[in-house]
């Protein structure tokens, strides 16, 4: 492929990552964004109050996550959209199209930089853009977190590869001043300290620099990471998001992550039965055949990468950059799910990288062959988005999608049950959820719903009867 102007190139990566999203413009208010934007009285004023109340006030998230989650910086986005458009959800969906156009071409800029290869990048680029497994973040207005924090995340690599290829130490405070946004955005980019010590370690062996320059840089990410966690800590009162284990104990929630991981790279190559919600995934209690060829599978990719270390320190590096990339999200400190599409945005990098790597070396493979490959891999995903997309149109279909693909979710049973207009269908879709032997929270919420539904269709008798089922939770 002839190789064109890097303008070219972004305007392409541009154009193309926002054609299969645009049928998400119209769609509705979902889930988290009805108390982070709706409902929520912070972000309708754009003033110094809404500063103080981002950076030090965990009620700016509202009820259902206060004390869970600390992103000031997306608070504050919230608030300028706010002041743009009120509450026309196009502008919002606009914003989140734009987003993921810009992080593509911060992709293609990075990629460059490793490759030296423009078209190589560029695909690269569209790929990324383009992977199914992110409509969770492009279509869900919610998920401009993980966009805006990716977008500085991207920046900072970027930054900082230049500065160990010119030396020049304004790099390295662009770098430095680049991480603070990310993780003011989401917590997961707390990985990154890390992923500067392997671009060192991997990228970088070579070079022949003090023992200051070489260790320097580690150790002031890893003081902004810890002042983070200090702030964050002093306002929420705890670094997790939550006191116990999803699997009970983390010898469970550790066996269920396995399988977890390996089903995100499942999602990658094959991009099937996607997902909005996987609240009710099976939590493996004991080391059974699923949990031991997961375990297989995620050690043969992590043994080949390390292998690969001295020859092909690009793929190792992209191998391990998908690894690291998930401890924020692995569970060893206990968040509120065990897996969730949208943590594959940043991390899937890595395996972006590794491709793009291979394609560049592909001395046996026409291109003619090739390059068309690509192209059709890039229309499938495209199509997919395109469809996919339908099902964050509003809440009624993405309730029941989910329950298409997890069955056994009595949270979105319910869910789909208070979007029923028919309180029959209603009643006997919260039946259904109450069958499936819900936690406590949930079980209280499905017998409220159950009673307030009888009371209005003028069954007092069955209301006081679920009514005073819920005496029993008290």
């Amino acid at each position: 492929m002839k190789e064109r102007s890097t303008t070219a190139y972004i305007g392409f990566i541009l154009v193309l990552s926002c054609l299969p999203y645009l049928n998400t413009l119209n769609g509705a208010f979902l889930l988290d964004e009805m108390f982070n934007i709706v409902k929520n009285p912070y972000i309708r004023s754009l003033d110094i109050n809404l500063l103080k109340n981002s950076f030090f006030n965990s009620e700016v998230y509202g009820a259902v996550f206060k004390g869970e989650i600390y992103r000031p910086l997306y608070i504050i986005i919230y608030a300028v959209e706010y002041k743009l458009w009120w509450l026309n959800v196009v502008g919002y969906h606009a914003v989140s199209l734009l987003l993921n156009a810009i992080n593509s071409a911060a992709v293609y800029f990075l990629l460059n930089l490793l490759l030296n290869k423009k078209n190589i990048s560029f695909f690269g680029a569209l790929l990324f853009a383009l992977l199914p497994v992110h409509t969770e973040n492009v279509s869900g207005i919610k998920e401009q977190t993980s966009l805006l924090s990716a977008f500085f995340f991207f920046l900072t690599l970027t930054c900082y590869l230049k500065y160990r290829k010119s030396n020049s130490n304004k790099y390295l405070a662009a770098s430095l001043i680049l991480f603070a946004p990310s993780l003011l955005s989401r917590e997961t980019a707390a990985a990154l300290p890390l992923i500067i010590a392997l671009i060192d370690i991997l990228l970088f062996a070579d070079i022949k620099i003090s023992r200051v320059k070489r260790y320097l840089p580690w150790a002031l990410f890893f003081m902004e990471l810890f002042a983070f966690l200090w702030l964050r800590t002093s306002v929420l009162g705890q670094v997790a998001q939550q006191n116990y284990y999803l699997g009970d104990s983390l010898k469970a929630t550790m066996f269920t992550m396995l399988r977890g991981v390996a089903y995100y790279i499942k999602l990658l190559l094959f991009p099937i039965n996607l997902c909005g919600d996987y609240g009710s995934y099976p939590i493996s209690y004991i080391l059974d055949a699923r949990v031991a060829a997961s375990a297989i599978l995620l050690l043969s990719i992590l043994a080949v990468g390390l292998l690969l270390i001295r020859k092909r320190p690009l793929i190792a590096f992209g191998v391990l950059f998908f690894y690291v990339m998930l401890l924020p999200v692995s569970n060893i400190i206990p968040t509120v799910n065990i897996i969730a599409e949208r943590f594959l945005y940043t991390p899937a990098f890595g395996p972006i990288l590794v491709v793009t790597v291979l394609v560049r070396d592909s001395k046996n493979i026409s291109k003619s062959i090739l390059y068309p490959f690509l192209a059709t891999v890039i229309i499938l995903f495209s199509i997919i988005i395109f469809n996919r997309n339908i099902v964050w149109s509003g809440q009624y279909a993405f309730w029941y999608d989910v329950i298409k693909k997890m069955p056994g979710s009595s949270g979105a049973h319910y869910q789909l049950a208070l979007n029923m207009t028919d309180a029959q269908k209603r009643i006997e879709e919260l039946k259904t959820a109450l069958s499936l032997k819900p936690a406590e929270k949930w079980a209280v919420l499905i017998i409220s719903a159950l009673a307030s539904t009888y009371a209005g269709t003028g069954d007092y008798a069955s209301a006081s009867e679920y009514y005073s089922y819920l005496l029993k939770y008290r």
